[in-house]
């Protein structure tokens, strides 16, 4: 996950850094973080392209404060997570206007700041709606873990092929893409080569796995009977929560 830091305090962005990879430590989460003493700073670099998962925003910031950019940042991004770090809790009814998931007063304390990470992923996983980071050449790309279809591992490239026929090539290893998305129970691997969202599997044969894009991927005889039951699975609780 992509985070954004922006306060005019070091003391305060160091904290909410440390605070966060403490968290990211403690979870086996892999956060990147970007820091920013100013709105003004922040908004160029979405402005630019930047697409951040997680905004935590000072309120009280000169030149532009907290509340003001946010208003920005929703013109540019309605999908990004803002939360606010204020000193009062008169911000909070105005915090709503800019759809902000949660404000934290200063002092951050941990337990506080654990608790809001929690419920954000808690509610981001039930919605689908968790991302990750790939570099695709001189750019940064957000992927919704949801609409990756299947992953492909050729030599040092990774291809991630999108549930709108989208490919997108970056360079990595297997060993990195399993730990950046075997941690994400819908994640199979029917081959050495290959994940796959069971999100978008449509059958299972003895030979291969076949995706809704149209695409099979080849399963491993040895993984028959576990792909197989891992599909199942997936359906019914699919189909149990649709009830």
């Amino acid at each position: 996950m992509y985070i954004a830091i922006c306060d005019d305090m070091a003391e305060d962005r160091n904290k909410v850094l440390t605070l966060f990879q403490t968290y990211g430590l403690n979870k086996k989460i892999p956060f990147t973080y970007k820091l920013f003493e100013n709105g003004f700073q922040l908004l160029d670099s979405i402005e630019s392209g930047a697409k951040f998962d997680i905004i935590v925003l000072d309120i009280i910031m000169p030149h532009i404060t907290g509340m003001e950019a946010a208003r920005r940042i929703r013109e540019l991004d309605s999908s990004a997570v803002i939360i606010f770090l204020t000193s009062s809790p008169e911000f909070a009814v105005e915090s709503y206007a800019v759809n902000a998931y949660y404000y934290l007063l200063k002092p951050v304390a941990e337990v506080n700041f654990n608790g809001a990470i929690d419920r954000l992923l808690r509610r981001r996983s039930l919605g689908n709606e968790a991302s990750i980071i790939i570099n695709v050449g001189k750019s940064i790309k957000r992927l919704l873990v949801s609409t990756i279809v299947y992953c492909e591992v050729i030599r040092t490239s990774i291809y991630y092929h999108m549930e709108d026929g989208t490919v997108h090539q970056t360079s990595g290893t297997l060993a990195g893409l399993e730990k950046e998305l075997m941690r994400y129970p819908q994640f199979i691997k029917p081959h050495r080569s290959f994940l796959v969202n069971l999100r978008h599997v449509t059958e299972v044969t003895v030979s291969k796995v076949v995706t809704d894009i149209g695409d099979a991927i080849p399963l491993s005889r040895s993984k028959h009977n576990d792909i197989s039951h891992a599909f199942l699975s997936y359906v019914f609780d699919e189909e149990g929560e649709g009830t």
